[in-house]
């Protein structure tokens, strides 16, 4: 019995023993320490304001702690001068019984950043902690956060004649392939005016997640000044091809305040989109040339994409083009498509000598197979007057076979005889002013030589 006694009070020993040798590893292992929060504010030596901030940590040892700071390269650590970038990190030991406490105290810097590079708020990592005893050392990270002064004081969505305000998280699933948007936003620098400190370089950008919308815009607002705001907005357009599925939309502003500090926030917008049975789009609309002088009767060339944009195939869509003050109405019928398939046509439009001067306008429809109007379009030529100069455009282009030229059968009161401009050749009418005829040659050389002949008489008589 009493060897039994012996060897189980030699184990409790030696656990009590091991217990004593990994305690800072069983306390601190993996538990790093967060000072701050999203809404503590930072130092500013512009107002001789220090901000620190403390901790409490429980270690069950009491054996005497030292403690090495390490700070991260952006941060720089002194008890002698206090700058935008000094964390200043102590700690005081208390022991009490078997275990003690330590209490971590930090400066909160002017430089600390308030949000990551997406504008996420979050803590940042500024230091790395290893508490020492005599029988251990372990390593922590020190986190630090402070309040963010960058924020979205309003932020709307238009589409599709609609107008929704967008908070993180927002769903829009009223939108399709093709489809634009815009976003309006009011964005505030918090900073109170008391304060005095602008945030510069403030650029608001619209992203998607992966790139599978194709969505990349920036607008940059510049410098806000304390408690003042600044507006703008952005336009997005969907891609015609797009499938039907749920996107991540990202609403950023990221600004920089007068110590180099980061700041900003981040809205996420899902975008779902939704096909139609069916559905076709214009996708592209070229007139060439877009402006002529009525010296001759001319045609123009509108080149238009139609594309599918539905989830069913077209077995006849068309496109429709008309002008009431032209007196052009003309339509390409029975245009097949494929899902997602695109196709171009072109119409050869007649302008006639006789048009009056003035800006007209094409009305372009594009119809699926059952007649439905789904994509509406306005193209307008300028037509001047004779001997006015007009512009012209280069050819349009279009790849593949599939294009089919209209000669204009349903416009009425047009000579067949017509001019075509193509790309930049230049038509030079021949109308008679500053070249003399070959009779004027003659008499003007009759004139020459008796006006000799006189002149010889004269003389010879002298």
């Amino acid at each position: 019995m009493k060897t039994i006694a012996f060897l189980m009070g030699l184990l409790i020993c030696i656990f009590t023993l091991a217990g004593v040798s990994a305690t800072l590893s069983t306390d601190l292992s993996g538990n790093d320490v967060t000072l701050g929060s999203a809404t503590q504010e930072a130092s500013n030596y512009l107002e001789n304001s220090e901000i620190y901030v403390t901790k409490d940590i429980v270690i069950g040892t009491t054996e005497n702690l030292s403690l090495t700071i390490v700070p991260k390269s952006s941060f720089i650590s002194s008890t002698d001068t206090v700058s935008v970038w000094n964390i200043d990190v102590s700690f005081a030991q208390v022991v009490e019984g078997a275990s003690s406490t330590v209490t971590i105290t930090a400066r909160v810097p002017e430089r600390l950043d308030a949000v990551d590079a997406d504008g996420v708020a979050n803590a940042l990592n500024t230091a790395t902690l290893t508490f020492n005893d005599s029988s251990d050392s372990v390593a922590i990270n020190l986190f630090m956060q402070r309040i963010n002064r960058l924020e979205f004081d309003d932020l709307d969505m238009m589409y599709n004649d609609e107008s929704e305000k967008i908070t993180d998280g927002e769903k829009i699933d009223d939108l399709k392939p093709g489809d634009g948007a815009s976003f309006e936003f009011k964005v505030k620098n918090t900073y109170p005016s008391s304060s005095d400190v602008e945030i510069d370089d403030v650029d608001v950008t619209i992203e998607d997640d992966n790139n599978d919308l194709d969505i990349d815009e920036e607008e940059s607002l510049g410098t806000i000044r304390e408690n003042d705001d600044d507006s703008e907005s952005i336009s997005i357009d969907l891609d015609d091809d797009l499938d039907e599925d749920i996107y991540d939309l990202f609403i950023r502003v990221i600004g920089y305040d007068e110590f180099g500090a980061r700041h900003g926030e981040q809205v996420t917008v899902k975008i779902e989109i939704e096909k139609e049975d069916d559905d076709v789009a214009l996708k592209r609309a070229d007139l060439n040339p877009d402006s002529v002088n009525n010296c001759d009767t001319r045609s123009v060339t509108l080149t238009l994409s139609i594309d599918n944009i539905g989830k069913h195939d077209q077995d006849g869509a068309s496109l429709t083009v008309e002008s009431t003050g032209l007196g052009y109405y003309n339509t390409i019928d029975q245009i097949e498509l494929d899902e997602d398939e695109a196709k171009t046509k072109r119409f050869s439009i007649p302008i006639s000598s006789d048009t009056k001067p003035g800006a007209y306008t094409f009305l372009i429809t594009a119809r699926t197979e059952d007649g439905k109007i789904t994509d509406e379009d306005y193209m307008s030529i300028l037509v001047t007057n004779c001997g006015s100069p007009t512009t012209t455009t280069p050819p349009a282009t279009t790849t593949g076979s599939d294009v089919q030229l209209i000669s204009g059968s349903g416009y009425t009161g047009i000579t067949t005889a017509q001019t075509v401009v193509s790309g930049n050749d230049e038509e030079v009418s021949d109308d008679g002013e500053g070249i003399l005829s070959i009779p004027a040659l003659i008499i003007l050389l009759v004139l020459v030589v008796v006006t000799i002949v006189l002149l010889t008489l004269i003389l010879i008589k002298k």
